[in-house]
């Protein structure tokens, strides 16, 4: 009880430094509102908070919104808690857990399922799962059927492809075997032990049941910040086989492991997930520090995405964030002409002021949304400096061809399209350009 009522009153105490500089960022990324919180490695934890929510109403520290994806960090407590019980083992195959499951699924490891290097195929791209997914009464057994008679996508270990299938089975073999649906499961692991009171699958009439291990999480900053803080103080019992086993080479696999997405090294390594283009989900066992935004905002120019590793290094370093390359476009983007923004942009490129780890993106993006909005040569240009600075970059040859092919400039595009597919020949769809152009 006393714990209760000590979660229930946390205190998030705003930090101006800090403050000041995720709002001056929100600004330059173009977002309506976030929240997030910071949990340092000892002290209180902070909130900061911008905005207005998809509903206009002001983003606070109890507004509730969507961790989507980065659902699949929070999981992964709970399956390694369940490891270190004995209930599960992330090591064993899959025909250990049931052995009516295809033969050609018996061999693989469980844990293929978590870092999506299984070789299952996709299935959310189906037609039918949209159907079930529409359906109250469906479950992970339905999911699971549309793909059995499929053969693998590719060999398993070979690659991490993201894959919600591995999720839908891995979710069904849990289940079944603890007789719990996995919303109980979390209850139970990670959301009670926490004294977390908004986080869950909380959609009522509304309710899936489907693959809620990889997505459908619902919580707020301020549960965000008790459960990280119950990460740090222990209250979730000893993780240290969480760190371990995430960052065991044999759980890795092109930077991804146990549902958690790996970033940084040594004691600044920090394990976590994004989720639908508005959340982000990071925390540095070796420290005991963690972050936690959401934005529920899909426009909001991958604001969340960069802003889990600015806010990490602030709570690991100390580093208040440089202001983005954005920021200083921003009046120039607006209210000058060509040559003003280019001046700007090559002031800003050779300054010492704006984080340059960012630019190359941010430049990509500032390109596009000029194009949307019919500044065509504005776009060329932010695309041809982007170049000058990343001349191997195929993704940003690419955007150079839709910039001339907007302009009507029809070779220079196929030149600028074909130089990308020589520096990557994967690139599918700027090879069906290049038909396009040729065919016309």
């Amino acid at each position: 009880m006393i714990s209760t009522i000590l979660a229930a009153s946390l205190a998030l105490t705003p930090q101006p430094g800090i403050d000041d500089r995720l709002k001056s960022l929100a600004q330059s990324y173009g977002v309506d509102g976030f929240a997030a919180t910071l949990v340092p490695a000892e002290g209180e934890p902070m909130l900061v908070t911008y905005g207005t929510d998809q509903e206009g109403k002001p983003f606070t520290a109890d507004t509730v919104c969507g961790l989507f994806s980065a659902s699949k960090a929070l999981s992964s407590i709970a399956f390694i808690k369940l490891h270190e019980a004995g209930v599960i083992d992330l090591d064993a195959t899959l025909s250990s857990y049931d052995a009516n499951l295809p033969q050609a699924w018996h061999d693989i490891p469980f844990y293929t399922l978590l870092n999506h290097s299984s070789g299952l195929p996709m299935v959310v791209n189906r037609e039918e799962f949209a159907a079930l997914s529409e359906d109250s009464e469906a479950r992970n057994a339905d999911v699971v059927d549309l793909i059995r008679d499929a053969p693998l996508d590719y060999p398993t270990g070979s690659a991490s492809r993201y894959r919600q299938s591995g999720y839908a089975l891995a979710e069904m073999l849990i289940t079944a075997k603890l007789g719990e649906d996995w919303n109980s499961i979390m209850e139970r692991l990670v959301y009670d032990p926490a004294d977390l009171t908004v986080t869950g699958h909380n959609w009522g009439a509304n309710e899936s049941f489907l693959i809620q291990s990889a997505g459908g999480t619902r919580t707020s900053a301020r549960d965000m910040a008790r459960l990280l803080t119950a990460l740090r103080d222990g209250a979730l019992g000893d993780l240290s086989e969480w760190d371990a086993m995430a960052h065991d080479p044999e759980h890795v696999i092109d930077g991804y492991s146990i549902g958690l997405i790996l970033e940084g090294e040594g004691e600044a390594r920090s394990i976590g997930h994004q989720g639908g283009g508005r959340s982000n989900f990071r925390y540095a066992p070796a420290v005991g520090a963690g972050a936690m935004i959401c934005t529920d905002d899909r426009t909001n120019n991958a604001f969340h995405q960069d802003l889990g590793p600015v806010m990490m290094d602030y709570l690991l370093a100390g580093n208040l964030p440089e202001p983005t390359l954005k920021v200083a476009l921003l009046d120039a983007l607006s209210n000058a002409g060509l040559e003003d923004v280019d001046r700007a942009l090559r002031s800003a490129l050779e300054s010492d002021l704006y984080d340059a780890d960012q630019a190359k993106r941010l430049l990509n993006q500032l390109g596009y949304g000029l194009l949307r909005e019919g500044r065509i040569d504005a776009a060329i240009l932010l695309f041809a400096r982007n170049i000058e600075r990343n001349p191997d970059d195929a993704g940003l040859w690419d955007s150079v061809g839709d910039g001339l092919r907007a302009q009507g400039d029809s070779d220079g595009a196929l030149q600028a399209y074909g130089k990308a597919v020589m520096l990557d020949p994967s690139l599918k769809e700027t090879r069906a350009k290049i038909e396009e152009l040729e065919a016309s």
